[in-house]
């Protein structure tokens, strides 16, 4: 588990997280950008184990990160899960209306040329 993006937790499986961690890995040591992901996203990790009733325990830093007191939203998305307060999660989605995500989509399209 580590922090998110948008204010949310992410959970990933081993494989994905190995993946992930790759490719944060700097290719050098000076290279700024990749050091300071790898601190966010690496540095603020933890591993998860469940209880005997298949609970997840979330440290209290990431808990204040994300803003989780009382309810949570949890979401499949792709690869990972994502926790979120569900205050936050609601002030996220409404931020996009149907001409945003539009233009979203085309943003991530692949060149045609």
């Amino acid at each position: 588990m580590t922090r998110g993006m948008d204010g949310c937790l992410w959970i990933f499986g081993e494989d994905d997280w190995r993946e992930f961690q790759k490719m944060l890995t700097p290719k050098s040591p000076l290279d700024a950008d990749y050091v300071r992901l790898e601190r966010i996203f690496v540095g603020s990790a933890v591993e998860c184990t469940t209880d005997p009733q298949g609970r997840v325990l979330i440290p209290q830093d990431l808990r204040d990160l994300a803003g989780i007191n009382d309810e949570i939203l949890v979401k499949g998305v792709n690869n990972k899960v994502e926790l979120w307060s569900k205050e936050r999660h609601d002030a996220f989605m409404q931020k996009y209306d149907d001409k945003e995500i539009e233009a979203l989509g085309r943003a991530i399209q692949p060149s045609t040329a």
